[in-house]
């Protein structure tokens, strides 16, 4: 059952790509190669492919779940609030690369990422700690250890940015 998951994933990414990087070009949507010589242009926001393709999977996994019964122990829930959160991230990235958001909004803005997983109560707020036993985090780390996650995480792809391509392999 995983495997035709990650089968529908891999399919979208694969035959997005060549669909959307040669659209992206012509729409003027691109930057630097910094990695070679002649600098020549490459096509930006091929994370949206990337997005699709994960997109796609939870959507087969959901399918799954509603029809073949399967991932029983997964929430409907939390399955919707991570797509949510990956969606309202890819969203901050799309309008970065389109109205180039400031530096200090794209530390703050993916925390209403978190929002989703927030909700819910994603999670689980006992953690145990090398050394340190068990510990119960409580109502703090869904307010506050969920966003800094996700922000974290979000920014990180952000930060590797510069280096083409490189961020939308990151989430893979």
């Amino acid at each position: 059952m995983i495997f035709l998951i990650l089968l529908v994933s891999f399919g979208v990414s694969f035959v997005g790509f060549p669909i959307i990087i040669p659209r992206l070009k012509r729409a003027g949507i691109v930057g630097k190669n910094m990695n070679s010589e002649k600098q020549e242009e490459v096509a930006e926001m091929g994370g949206l492919v990337m997005a699709s393709g994960f997109s796609a999977g939870i959507i087969t996994a959901i399918i799954m779940r509603t029809f073949f019964n399967v991932f029983l122990s997964i929430s409907l829930a939390s399955i919707l609030a991570v797509l949510s959160t990956v969606l309202i991230v890819v969203i901050i990235g799309v309008f970065d690369d389109l109205i180039s958001i400031r530096q200090w909004m794209k530390a703050i803005m993916p925390v209403f990422a978190a929002l989703p997983l927030m909700a819910i109560k994603e999670g689980y707020s006992m953690m145990r700690i090398p050394f340190g036993g068990l510990i119960d985090f409580g109502i703090f780390y869904s307010l506050a250890l969920v966003p800094l996650g996700i922000t974290g995480a979000a920014n990180a792809v952000n930060m590797l940015a510069g280096f083409n391509g490189l961020e939308v392999g990151m989430g893979a």
